[in-house]
């Protein structure tokens, strides 16, 4: 997959089929978009996913929302898909223009759209201005057609990246995940903590948990970490550890049957359930335990859950 970062740079030399939005944690309708300009390989156009990264400041900041997953899960999602082009420019780069001037001078000029697919829901153009029917209109004036893709609804409920949101607060990820195409993650870098775990005999890794994207409900969840290719069933503590008296907040996990280095290295955790709320013991006596019934019932869980054998 080519990714590009840059407008000026920016330039495809053969005819795509292109989606387009911000694809924040890449749920089942974003996949629908996805899936719709995939279908176009089979007329000899190229896939192009047109995305956009913020700097310093979150495209939602207003609303108070958070990201979902990091740039490095969607790029690896989107690679994995089999997406030829990932077009991510900085959001400032083209907010100004007007929907007229996108659709001609990006969609158009630079990549070479000649389907475009999009949610029902698209917003584009200086002050998001113009929606998915107007793009249609956009595209008939510069010679692209549009695919606009309905919303998927589950319990009668819209399938949105706000609504994934509400249910990673609430600690609910497994239903979040059934929402999403890949379950709820986290991919940060591992960082040094106080090696408390590997004295207890649970050695842990610790990932500090950028203000950015979105924090889970503060407890302890069944786990799977990825590291070196390879699935490993896993209990992470989502909080501020207060047993310790610390207050930052971290994801701390326990990855039964590993014991290598991974500091500085960026691990996913895959959060599959929730299964209790952080909460403060009286020593290390009883929070040694604690650990070890909380890892008994998260390997029991992935036991039963499809697709694990452990």
């Amino acid at each position: 997959m080519v990714t590009y970062t840059d407008l000026h740079t920016m330039e495809l030399h053969s005819p795509a089929a292109v989606a387009i939005g911000f694809f924040d944690g890449i749920h089942v309708g974003h996949r629908k978009v996805l899936d719709s300009m995939m279908g176009y390989e089979q007329e000899g156009l190229s896939s192009c996913v047109f995305s956009y990264t913020v700097s310093g400041h979150l495209p939602q900041a207003k609303t108070g929302l958070r990201y979902l997953r990091p740039l490095s899960l969607k790029r690896r999602y989107l690679e994995d898909l089999g997406v030829d082009i990932l077009a991510m420019p900085e959001f400032e780069s083209f907010s100004s223009l007007t929907p007229e001037e996108f659709a001609r001078d990006i969609l158009r000029d630079k990549l070479h759209a000649q389907v475009v697919c999009c949610g029902s829901d698209l917003r584009y153009g200086k002050n998001a201005c113009a929606d998915a029917s107007h793009l249609v209109e956009d595209g008939k004036r510069f010679g692209f057609r549009v695919e606009i893709v309905p919303p998927v609804c589950v319990d009668g409920r819209k399938v949105s990246s706000s609504l994934i949101r509400e249910y990673i607060r609430e600690g609910r990820v497994d239903r979040a995940n059934q929402l999403l195409d890949r379950p709820f993650a986290l991919d940060f870098e591992v960082i040094g903590g106080n090696r408390l775990g590997r004295t207890m005999e649970f050695p842990t890794i610790n990932q500090a948990l950028p203000e950015q994207f979105v924090i889970p409900k503060f407890g302890v969840y069944a786990s799977i970490a990825l590291v070196e290719g390879k699935d490993y069933p896993a209990v992470t503590n989502v909080g501020v550890k207060p047993t310790i008296g610390s207050d930052r907040i971290l994801a701390e996990t326990h990855i039964v049957g590993y014991e290598g280095n991974l500091y500085g290295q960026h691990i996913e955790v895959r959060l599959l359930q929730f299964i209790r709320p952080e909460q403060k013991f009286s020593g290390v006596t009883q929070l040694k335990a604690q650990i070890a019934r909380d890892t008994r019932n998260s390997v029991e869980y992935l036991k039963k859950a499809k697709g694990c054998t452990w």
